[in-house]
């Protein structure tokens, strides 16, 4: 269980891996063997091609055709075979050297081929390891219909993650939460983990999906998130206490804001500032939404809510974070900027809001939630004004 202020060292994400050699987008090798070879042509040609313009020049000129003429002297006799004997050799030489280069140029792209051929058995190879990994974090989740341990299945869900299949992870997860196998701690955990992550073995659609399954999930049990025991106390991903994640789509960005503001009303506002705690961090967080997050509209949802709050804030209250503090003046300055508005509010969010701070909202402010999400049905498209729904 998450402590209100409790210190939290930052979520790293797992980088894309480098890209290997024969990717799509890198000329073939033929290719470039056919510029090499037409290159060392031409080359070949200007070199030798001269020299036997100059020889036949030169036995024109000096009369070796005309056979009624007179011999040729000791002196033009040597010249011309010594001029022979330079182009001979010079053309052998570069002839051979053209060869020499033909054969490397071959023995090369072989080579090159090999080690493509290579890499892409070995890209193949880890491909198949870590889907086979992933078929055993499945089963170590659970097998015959029994289910692991918390500490497996955490285990397991995160390992799907590190592996690049968050999709998979919060498909298990959601599974799991459905038969009460896993505890909210261990959910939220992965869901901050899914929310972070930069590296899937699919395509960016599936990264995107499992991002907007588990801003989703994590509303649909934001109402089981804070204790009824203890005063303070609830689970939350890291990834969404005063932070916000990167990359998000419209649809996950807005259900994160929705289950900012609920897991607010869950509880009274007395639970949240019994012992010394405080619920500013939900403005910080939304603040994180406001600077950070790369969509309009729940950035701008996000600035309502935010400016609501602070005007149900005392005077000269900080907005508190995990390792620091903002001045309000700073924090509303950010949410006006962006067009921010507390009444541009529904009068649902709105009025809820305002019975929550006098604590006079009815049932502690517990939400109707959707319920936990059926694993195979689509967010699609949502409105800001109201938080998405699988069902």
């Amino acid at each position: 269980m998450n402590r209100q202020q409790q210190a939290r060292e930052p979520l790293s994400n797992q980088p894309a891996g480098a890209g290997m050699p024969g990717s799509p987008g890198e000329r073939p090798a033929s290719d470039d063997r056919r510029v090499r070879t037409l290159v060392t042509v031409i080359v070949a040609a200007a070199t030798i091609v001269p020299l036997y313009a100059i020889l036949v020049a030169v036995v024109v000129r000096s009369g070796l055709f005309e056979f009624n003429g007179s011999r040729l002297t000791d002196v033009q006799f040597k010249g011309l075979w010594a001029f022979v004997g330079v182009t001979v050799t010079a053309s052998a030489v570069t002839l051979g050297a053209w060869f020499a280069k033909l054969h490397n140029d071959r023995t090369l792209a072989s080579t090159k081929d090999a080690d493509i051929r290579r890499d892409n058995l070995t890209r193949e190879s880890l491909e198949r390891q870590k889907l086979d990994t992933a078929v055993a974090c499945l089963g170590l989740i659970s097998k015959d219909g029994i289910y692991a341990s918390n500490a497996s299945i955490a285990g397991g869900l995160a390992t799907l993650v590190q592996l690049g299949h968050p999709i998979i992870a919060t498909r298990a997860l959601i599974s799991a939460l459905s038969d009460s196998k896993v505890d909210m701690n261990t959910a939220t955990w992965v869901i901050g983990k899914v929310l972070t992550t930069e590296y899937t073995a699919g395509t960016d659609d599936d990264l995107a999906a499992a991002k907007e399954e588990a801003a989703l999930l994590l509303y649909s049990c934001v109402q089981n998130l804070a204790s009824e025991k203890v005063a303070g106390e609830f689970c939350w991903p890291d990834a969404v206490m005063a932070q916000w994640p990167k990359n998000l789509s419209r649809n996950a960005s807005l259900n994160l804001v929705h289950s900012l503001v609920e897991l607010l009303l869950s509880r009274s506002k007395k639970w949240w500032t019994d012992g010394g705690f405080t619920y500013t961090w939900v403005v910080y967080t939304l603040d994180e939404a406001v600077t950070h997050d790369e969509n309009p509209e729940p950035r701008k949802l996000a600035a309502d809510v935010g400016l609501l709050l602070l005007d149900l804030m005392p005077d000269g209250c900080r907005v508190s974070g995990i390792r620091d503090s903002r001045p309000k003046s700073d924090v509303r300055a950010r949410m006006v900027r962006i067009g921010g508005q507390a009444e541009n509010l529904t009068t649902t969010i709105g009025d809820k809001l305002k019975l929550w701070a006098r604590d006079e909202l009815p049932g502690s402010g517990v939400v109707m939630g959707p319920g936990i999400p059926v694993a195979n049905a689509p967010s699609g498209e949502i409105d800001p004004q109201q938080p998405s729904s699988l069902n």
